[in-house]
């Protein structure tokens, strides 16, 4: 049923009708949850045949097994606007749970999915109420995740939002959410669920430099930098014997870039984003400082301390990365 729903998920109408109609035979919860998949990935015409096919077999008799719950986790938002959310299915009394994680961009929609169907529940963060914050040690990571505990009705909703932009610009669906994420849409009760997120805080009605630096060290943002997209020769205009000081040529370059129409959109919404996310693990007060910081970036105020702080800070990380390519030349 599931390579099925694969294949359905890439091909066109007319390939997609028939196996519509055989999973819709397949008096199976997996014929159910394949159709539940589809009726999430095709496009909307294709959708509503799916449910119908859905609704043939639950008057049929399939049933869905409804105590096979999942928990979600979201990570904070990275800079470049990417964010993982974690799906988890334990079965009951199992010392193993399904892993689904999906890497999203607020733009791109779905980047990759990962799935492991056996993690020993000791590897997991612990269950915890919605709005928890956990502190994961990877193996092999030289630093902590941190992942915000979500109601699955969350989880899904940003899932959806995700896949909204991808279906917009016809990209092909991950395999493994197709494949392995079956069971994400397959329990009616999350179905029917509004996802209830938290109201976000007034944004900041002013903001210093200390509170720029109180966000920007934040362990949500603290890997926060903007790529600057400088070449060799700008480097050399923007004069690189005095570019690593304060109010130099090349800052107020960067400051500059950060308040273009397209970057500031970017920014804009990743902000926004992790006001959400920071309001969600109960740090209001950062929540509201990165909700004014964003509507400084959209005024596009060049001299607000969020965009010369940010600026600065991707500056000294761009000119370690030209360091450190220069040095690779100079061995090779």
């Amino acid at each position: 049923a599931f390579l099925l729903a694969a294949i359905a998920a890439q091909a066109p109408s007319d390939v997609v009708h028939p196996i519509l109609r055989h999973l819709g035979t397949m008096r199976h919860p997996h014929g159910y949850a394949a159709l539940s998949v589809l009726a999430h990935l095709l496009p909307s015409e294709l959708q509503a045949i799916a449910r119908r096919q859905m609704r043939k077999l639950r008057m049929a008799g399939v049933s869905i097994d409804e105590s096979l719950v999942f928990r979600c986790l979201w990570s904070p938002v990275s800079a470049g606007g990417q964010s993982m959310v974690w799906f988890i299915r334990q079965q009951p009394q199992a010392t193993t749970a399904q892993l689904l994680i999906a890497v999203l961009h607020n733009k791109a929609g779905v980047l990759h999915v990962e799935a492991n169907p056996e993690v020993p529940l000791d590897e997991l963060p612990y269950p915890a109420p919605a709005g928890h914050e956990h502190h994961l040690r990877v193996h092999g990571a030289t630093a902590e995740l941190y992942l915000a505990e979500l109601t699955p009705a969350q989880g899904l909703d940003m899932l959806a939002q995700a896949l909204h932009p991808q279906a917009e610009i016809d990209l092909p669906w991950p395999e493994e959410l197709v494949v392995y994420g079956h069971w994400l849409w397959a329990l009616p009760q999350y179905e029917a669920a509004a996802p209830a997120w938290p109201a976000l805080p007034a944004a900041a009605a002013t903001v210093t430099a200390d509170d720029v630096e109180e966000l920007l060290t934040h362990h949500a943002c603290k890997a926060w930098t903007w790529t600057l997209p400088w070449d060799e020769a700008t480097w050399q205009k923007l004069g690189p014997e005095d570019a690593l000081q304060r109010g130099s040529a090349a800052h107020q370059a960067a400051q500059r870039l950060l308040v273009q129409d397209d970057v500031a959109t970017s920014l804009q919404q990743r902000l926004q984003q992790q006001a959400l996310w920071l309001t969600l693990v109960n740090q209001q007060k950062l929540a509201a400082i990165a909700l004014a910081c964003a509507e400084a970036v959209r005024q596009g105020d060049i001299d607000h301390p969020f965009v010369v702080h940010f600026a600065w800070r991707s500056l000294l990380t761009a000119a370690a990365d030209r360091a450190a390519r220069t040095a690779l030349r100079l061995i090779k």
